[in-house]
């Protein structure tokens, strides 16, 4: 289970979902017959984080979900409870059913101050400062995501500086900030590249179009749209989310 956990991860991060989703339900289908639930959670889990980037958010809320509930049926661990609020959070906030993601987010971030983790408080104020943007409460957004951004660099957590920059972007894109906005896709997308992310990179081409597009500068404009299209085409094409989704089904 554990091996097939691990390259289910690095295949994830490399951004070979199919792979990845191969090795995860080979690890559910080993944990479900030695009736390690847990180790199924963690599954589950794991399957929801891909689906997520698929663009499948009911199918990964419904991951989450299930999740959740063997965690909060037979586990211990407040920590992976936690986890579990912040992504299925995240699916909500995805599904445009923001009052249940600032909930969700909000229990992730009540746990995590108990724990003292620096990490989760991180990714749960991160996830309450993108809601209250897209609330209109663009005040308090600046506030979680400047906290935020504190503690990733206080962490040294690059995918999470970026992650903070790319949600500020959107912050200033909205307020009309333009040149700010520009700025924070900018760096989002210089650490993007710097450790090799794609899904990261692809973000910030598509802000870096949206504040081109805003301010009138249509060749710039271009050029961003062409690589966000490269890499979603990438990460997202349809052949990949096909042979997924026959995986799944032979799965089931």
């Amino acid at each position: 289970v554990n091996a097939h956990t691990l390259l289910g991860i690095l295949n994830k991060d490399r951004g070979y979902y199919e792979t990845s989703v191969e090795h995860y339900l080979t690890a559910m289908k080993i944990a479900e017959a030695s009736g390690d639930s847990l180790r199924v959670s963690g599954c589950l889990n794991n399957l929801g984080v891909v689906a997520t980037k698929q663009a499948d958010y009911a199918k990964a809320l419904d991951y989450f979900q299930r999740s959740l509930q063997i965690e909060e049926q037979v586990g211990t661990d407040q920590a992976q409870v936690s986890i579990r609020y912040f992504n299925i959070g995240e699916a909500y906030e995805n599904l445009d059913s923001l009052d249940a993601a600032y909930a969700y987010y909000y229990n992730s971030l009540l746990i995590e101050e108990k724990l003292n983790s620096q990490e989760g408080i991180f990714y749960a104020r991160l996830g309450i400062g993108k809601v209250d943007a897209r609330s209109g409460n663009y005040d308090k957004s600046a506030e979680e995501l400047g906290a935020a951004l504190s503690l990733a660099l206080e962490m040294e957590d690059q995918p999470g500086i970026c992650e903070t920059r790319l949600a500020f972007g959107d912050l200033y894109l909205k307020t009309e900030q333009y040149p700010r906005a520009r700025m924070e896709f900018f760096l989002a997308q210089q650490k993007a590249e710097e450790i090799n992310y794609p899904e990261l990179i692809m973000q910030a081409s598509f802000g870096n179009y949206q504040v081109a597009k805003a301010e009138g500068e249509w060749q710039r404009a271009l050029q961003s749209l062409e690589s966000y299209y490269q890499f979603r085409e990438k990460l997202n094409s349809s052949e990949v989310n096909n042979r997924i989704g026959e995986l799944q089904a032979q799965y089931e």
